[in-house]
């Protein structure tokens, strides 16, 4: 009697089924993986962006300003991070942008290093387009309670609206208890939700008739606590966000980049209001 070779259609399906199973088991964990080596890649981004707020406060004694009015305040106005690009080894775009002298345009220059890798969305801002088009980022910049620089109350102000200020500004509750940059994904999970998320502007932002309150503008650059964090409803376009799961990576005063919880809104909002006293002994435990 000769041997039997090969398998028998039964066998095959069986060992296809075994395989299907393996592959559905390890998918997720490759899946895992991948999002954990983007997670850390967006930190890395974000910290640098932390050293250049420093760099510019040794330099200047101030953050920039979340926007600086170009052009006698209306149309479009220079962002903080324009200002930030020579310390992040981006000196001849910010000479060609001339923004000390030249009001906002040509802005469709992505920065990979201002996108996070876990962010779906296109590297040209195709929502808050503003001086026709610009590059996506997103990272905001703490804006404060509300949506526009005028205070609700003496602590409200952000780190980052028209009236600059720095790391000085922190000594009442430390730097490591104040947030200075936080994400902001282009779309929520949920697609049909309105308004969207829309990520941030890169360069460029609204601009306002007042000088003292560019209020339009700030949506495009910062984030107000009123939008929450990882919301999909309401003021999320003013929020924080991201696609990592439960929460959103956040840039402290001391440059250090920390991952807070969406459930911890409390201290979303002290970490925010950055000279107000409160102290968190351990706010991302």
């Amino acid at each position: 009697m000769s041997k039997r070779k090969g398998f028998t259609l039964v066998e095959l399906l069986v060992v296809i089924a075994i395989i299907g199973i393996l592959i559905g088991m390890l998918l997720p964990a490759v899946q895992q993986v991948r999002e954990a080596a983007r997670r850390t890649a967006c930190k890395n981004n974000m910290r640098q962006v932390g050293i250049a707020l420093h760099n510019y406060d040794s330099s200047f004694n101030e953050f920039p300003a979340g926007i600086t009015l170009a052009g006698g305040g209306t149309g479009a106005n220079w962002s903080a991070s324009v200002w930030l690009l020579p310390n992040m080894e981006q000196q001849n775009l910010f000479d060609a942008l001339a923004p000390a002298t030249s009001a906002p345009a040509n802005l469709n220059q992505p920065i990979e290093s201002w996108t996070c890798p876990s962010d779906n969305g296109t590297e040209i801002n195709t929502v808050r387009q503003v001086a026709g088009t610009t590059a996506t980022t997103n990272y905001v910049f703490a804006n404060n309670t509300v949506v526009n620089c005028t205070p609700v109350a003496a602590n409200a102000a952000g780190l980052f609206c028209d009236t600059p200020q720095g790391i000085a500004a922190m000594n009442g509750d430390g730097t490591s208890n104040v947030i200075v940059v936080a994400e902001r994904r282009t779309f929520s999970k949920d697609r049909t939700a309105s308004p969207q998320p829309a990520a941030a502007s890169m360069f460029a932002a609204l601009g306002n008739d007042s000088n003292s309150a560019p209020a339009r503008g700030m949506a495009d650059v910062g984030y107000s606590t009123i939008g929450g964090i990882n919301l999909s409803a309401g003021a999320v376009d003013q929020g924080v966000s991201s696609n990592h799961a439960g929460g959103v990576n956040v840039v402290l005063g001391d440059a250090s980049v920390q991952f807070l919880n969406e459930q911890a809104t409390e201290v979303f909002d002290q970490l925010t209001a950055f000279r107000d006293g409160t102290v968190f002994e351990s706010p991302f435990n």
